[in-house]
């Protein structure tokens, strides 16, 4: 079960995908994206202007215009993706509050989202990419 909203996972597939194109230099275009990973072609655009406004991605106009990464993907995390598309939203929690025992699990909660943020601090979609088998990365003919 995700923690996330569809509109991160798209986010991060979009971003991930940009970063397996980033060392060609190429543009990624965005029926690209869709047709690979099955992402609502209208879903991906306005995610990939909050990426762009948030500075993590760039578009580039023309026929054979697209997307590609505004900085190396070593040095974006799936924080950053995650806190362009979500924001300052948190994940709702039903919350128990009427109940005494209720301060056990906020405290809780507050360290799972502690860890959490850490975790996708760390994780660089550089990293990702290394985990990815090399079958999916693409490929070039000249």
């Amino acid at each position: 079960m995700s923690r996330f909203s569809a509109r991160v996972e798209y986010a991060c597939l979009a971003a991930l995908e940009l970063a397996l194109h980033y060392q060609s230099g190429r543009t990624v275009q965005v029926k690209t994206i869709t047709a690979r990973h099955h992402i609502p072609r209208g879903f991906l655009v306005q995610i990939l202007r909050e990426l762009k406004n948030a500075g993590l991605v760039q578009s580039v106009r023309g026929s054979s215009g697209g997307y590609h990464l505004a900085r190396p993907p070593a040095e974006i995390s799936v924080w950053d993706i995650v806190q362009a598309v979500q924001g300052g939203e948190r994940r709702e929690r039903t919350t128990i509050e009427q109940s005494p025992l209720a301060p056990v699990f906020q405290g809780l909660w507050q360290q799972l989202d502690h860890q959490e943020e850490q975790l996708l601090r760390r994780t660089t979609l550089e990293k990702l990419v290394k985990k990815l088998p090399s079958e999916l990365e693409p490929m070039y003919y000249i």
